[in-house]
């Protein structure tokens, strides 16, 4: 599953516009996985018809009212990080890939890393606030709209 994160114009228009400073996350970066399910989860309550915000076609929006609730969740995952190891296995299940056996699925996350997430989340709530804009996260049929992605005419973007 590809993700992206940056800021959007309000309000959101007919034809979604490319993010503003966005962060694409490729489906084929397995070591950000677990980044991920550290992270995400603690905003949960921005994700649209409070689907699992990693599920497939997902997407989370903080308005410019939602900032203040969002800064202390970044406050809130630097010290619950903080507090953990230099770096840590997430188990994350299972993994296969072709011609692969199935094997653990359990990447490594770096505290510095993580925290260096969470302060890129903070810089994006800063700028969209100046910008009166809002920051989003989305996946699944949002990816390409909004990195912008340009398909040749008539293709059908199916996600």
């Amino acid at each position: 599953m590809s993700y992206v994160l940056g800021i959007a114009k309000m309000p959101f228009e007919d034809e979604l516009a490319p993010l503003s400073q966005r962060l694409p996350i490729a489906s084929r970066a397995y070591f950000l996985k677990g980044y991920l399910n550290e992270i995400a989860p603690a905003f949960q309550e921005f994700a649209d018809r409070e689907k699992d915000i990693l599920r497939l076609h997902t997407f989370a929006c903080i308005s410019p009212e939602q900032f203040v609730a969002a800064k202390d969740i970044c406050d809130r995952l630097r010290k619950s990080l903080s507090e953990k190891p230099s770096s840590w296995r997430l188990h994350l299940g299972t993994i296969k890939f072709a011609g692969q056996a199935e094997r653990p699925f359990a990447p490594l996350v770096v505290k510095r890393r993580a925290l260096a997430i969470v302060d890129h989340i903070e810089r994006l709530l800063i700028s969209a606030k100046e910008a009166r804009g809002n920051v989003v996260f989305a996946g699944g049929a949002w990816y390409v709209p909004l990195c912008g992605i340009e398909l040749p005419p008539g293709t059908v973007y199916y996600s």
